[in-house]
């Protein structure tokens, strides 16, 4: 994720936290998405 630019946080077993600007966009939430789909797999 974070070579695709998206920063993702280990909270706890089984979880993720996205860290977001305070300022996003749609297009950029799309890309989060996608990106964390893709790793996810």
């Amino acid at each position: 994720c974070a070579e695709a630019g998206v920063l993702v946080n280990c909270a706890a077993d089984g979880n993720l936290r996205l860290i977001p600007p305070l300022v996003i966009t749609d297009e950029e939430i799309d890309t989060t998405i996608d990106v964390v789909n893709a790793a996810l797999g």
